[in-house]
């Protein structure tokens, strides 16, 4: 029924938008009298099969911030990438401390929407919201730093107390040759089902986390930063790429 070019305009209206339904789609192909002219009927099962030949399929959705890929963010992360390397030029060690807080609602929400194949369906939000319970941490090359769940938003005073109890930490294991650089984080959400099986859960994760897992993860932030050089869009926490293109794509799982 459909071209091989109109094909791909209709997976391009999924491109452009994880959330769009059978029915909006099919809107959009009667209204359309140009690229789809004399085709005034087209069945959601006709559409549905369009997508599946083209590798897209129904999914869980990642939502990812407006603000994430802003001019001001790219440049922010230009910025900090340079500045991380400058520090690494500099004689005397320096020691990164990435600290992070993790709001966990109680809450179960699931939402679903089309992507391709070995790739992540994604939706643009205003923002995250505060969770019921929050864990707040601190990692290094050496380890879990320090640790500490709290019941609701952290404020300010938590965090003050956090980084005391950090800096005690920090000062049991100081090498005189090196300076210590926090990096902080934005907040992160998850959904566990009751408060004391959660900090149970988050006692737990942080003993269970060792040394070779928060190197890992620190390898794995250092691997974006040819893409934070190159202002590019960042929209998950993996290094994919947002479009099908077979000689690009190092994901896809059949």
């Amino acid at each position: 029924m459909f071209s091989p070019h109109q094909e791909t305009l209709i997976v391009d209206m999924v491109r452009e938008n994880n959330t769009i339904k059978l029915r909006e789609i099919q809107l959009r192909i009667i209204e359309d009298h140009v690229h789809f002219e004399g085709i005034d009927s087209v069945s959601l099962s006709t559409v549905d099969r369009v997508l599946k030949r083209n590798r897209l399929r129904m999914k869980q959705l990642y939502r990812v911030p407006f603000e994430r890929n802003s001019d001001r963010v790219k440049e922010q992360r230009f910025q900090y990438v340079q500045r991380v390397f400058e520090l690494d030029a500099m004689e005397k060690l320096h020691e990164y401390i990435y600290m992070d807080e993790a709001g966990f609602n109680l809450t179960k929400r699931r939402r679903r929407g089309r992507s391709v194949i070995g790739q992540r369906a994604i939706v643009g939000v205003p923002g995250q919201r505060d969770g019921n319970v929050t864990l707040c941490a601190a990692i290094s090359n050496h380890g879990v730093v320090h640790h500490q769940a709290n019941l609701g938003p952290y404020n300010t005073h938590q965090l003050l107390i956090f980084l005391n109890h950090m800096q005690n930490a920090l000062l049991g294991q100081q090498d005189e040759q090196s300076i210590y650089v926090v990096v902080w984080d934005n907040v992160y959400e998850c959904k566990p089902y009751t408060r004391v099986n959660l900090l149970q859960a988050m006692e737990l994760a942080c003993g269970d986390m060792g040394v070779e897992a928060c190197q890992a993860w620190i390898g794995h932030a250092r691997g974006f930063f040819p893409r934070c050089l190159a202002r590019e869009n960042v929209a998950c926490d993996v290094d994919e790429v947002l479009w099908p293109d077979p000689v690009r794509r190092n994901d896809a799982v059949e």
